[in-house]
């Protein structure tokens, strides 16, 4: 029968986590950087609005930039600064190497010139970690975020938000190199806390679940896995609404477990649903919505098969 290219990969930690982290230290100036960095890529993308500003990313790279070298002399908080600001942005251009290059520098800085386990020092170690796992250096991932994991609960608990994080990101990294088992201890770990401290339909709690959903199904737990991908599919959908990229992601998960298992009947028009959504949300020229309607497609033709016999 057909199958589409398997997609059900562990969603990866919001870049709004990055952004959300730097600003324990850098403050609101930091996320202001970013935004607009984010705002540019947009008016990039956009379909030549004649309205838009015209951005020049290579201004704002020179603008962060001489902003390192001003502060170079004078070293301390105002390097790390600095020097984290140009490191985030890179990170959002996609320029991982040399985000990680400036994030170690930071780190550099930032143990010497600040107290140990400031914030600011833990969540440089948890973008740097994020950076790492772009480029596929799972391994040093991974070793940093377990370094970042004891710091974290040393000075916040192993139940605190931000500690519930790292674990969640160290379980993303784990399933993504095929440690399964692994990966669903924290993530149940991570899950049960999650619901009580954050609640049962926060998005981070809701990510873990989706997550935990596809490592089930990793493990050959189906049955697991579609509770879970159902249970989220309608939280999101009631949360963050039906259109959602997530809930669409999540939605997508549950239509591949059923067409695997041979219920094309139950998995078509959920594939159709997510590919819909998506050409509504991205646009029909997406690569997430090319994906989709290639998966619909071939749940549809298997569909049409089982019907003709």
């Amino acid at each position: 029968m057909p199958e589409p290219p398997p997609i059900s990969q562990p969603e990866a930690p919001s870049s709004r986590k990055v952004l959300l982290l730097v600003a324990t230290v850098l403050g609101l100036a930091a996320v202001l950087v970013l935004l607009s960095a984010a705002a540019f890529q947009r008016v990039d993308r956009s379909s030549g609005d004649a309205s838009a500003p015209a951005v020049d990313l290579s201004q704002e790279e020179a603008k962060l930039r001489r902003a390192v070298e001003r502060e170079t002399s004078s070293g301390g908080e105002p390097l790390i600064e600095a020097t984290s600001r140009l490191a985030v942005w890179l990170h959002t251009q996609g320029r991982f190497e040399e985000a990680v290059t400036l994030y170690r520098d930071a780190l550099d800085q930032g143990e010497q010139h600040l107290e140990p386990g400031h914030p600011g020092v833990l969540d440089l170690w948890n973008n740097l970690a994020a950076a790492l796992r772009a480029l596929g250096r799972y391994e040093e991932s991974e070793a940093v975020l377990r370094e970042l994991l004891a710091h974290r609960e040393q000075f916040l608990g192993r139940r605190h938000p931000d500690t519930l994080g790292v674990l969640h990101n160290l379980a993303h990294v784990l399933q993504t190199t095929g440690r399964h088992g692994e990966a669903e201890e924290l993530y149940r770990e991570t899950l049960e806390a999650g619901e009580a401290s954050l609640g049962p339909d926060h998005p981070d709690t809701l990510s873990t679940r989706h997550n935990l959903a596809t490592t089930l199904r990793s493990l050959g737990r189906g049955e697991e896995a579609e509770q879970l991908y159902l249970e989220t599919w309608q939280a999101r959908a009631r949360v963050l609404g039906a259109g959602h990229p997530s809930t669409l992601s999540t939605l997508h998960n549950l239509a591949e477990l059923r067409h695997v298992q041979g219920r094309h009947a139950e998995a078509e028009p959920l594939f159709r649903e997510a590919y819909e959504g998506l050409a509504a949300s991205h646009g029909p020229e997406a690569e997430a919505t090319r994906r989709a309607r290639s998966h619909w497609e071939a749940s549809a033709e298997a569909l049409r098969k089982e019907r003709g016999r």
